[in-house]
């Protein structure tokens, strides 16, 4: 499935999120390169409702994201942080410690991992088509329902 969000249909990214949470998701897994409060609040509470709450407390919840070019929001990851069962990881952590929000490599991935057991996830993957001098995205959601071996 091919989703397009653009300036005519903002919501795109967030409504494919909704829709692919599913009640038997036992894990979730995001890989972004920035991530605020309030879109961190909208696919969590996807999440929560999906499953209910006990099992969203247990389920494992892995953040990886980046501080590049400090667009992510600090108080996402005291959010995630808090949250029973969840991780959270930084790329170019020491490019921060030393005081600098301009990567040596840019960490850019838009992926959301939904596990609904060890062989089977739900996963959103998104990439820029095109960013206009004016700074509006064109953003391509491929959504695909994969089956994975066990490691």
């Amino acid at each position: 499935m091919l989703i397009v969000q653009n300036a005519a249909e903002p919501a795109s990214l967030r409504n494919a999120l909704v829709d692919i949470v599913t009640a038997g998701a036992v894990d979730i897994r995001v890989a972004s390169a920035y991530v605020t409060l309030g879109g961190a609040s909208i696919l969590l509470s996807a999440v929560a409702n999906a499953v209910g709450s006990a099992a969203f407390a247990a389920m494992p919840k892995t953040l990886v994201t980046s501080f590049d070019f400090g667009l992510t929001e600090p108080q996402v990851l005291q959010h995630w942080r808090a949250l029973a069962n969840a991780s959270v990881f930084v790329s170019g952590a020491q490019r921060l410690a030393q005081g600098s929000l301009m990567p040596q490599r840019a960490f850019h991935p838009k992926l959301y991992v939904f596990g609904r057991d060890p062989q089977t996830c739900s996963t959103l993957v998104v990439k820029i088509k095109r960013v206009s001098p004016s700074g509006s995205a064109d953003f391509r959601h491929a959504f695909a329902d994969a089956r994975v071996s066990s490691v």
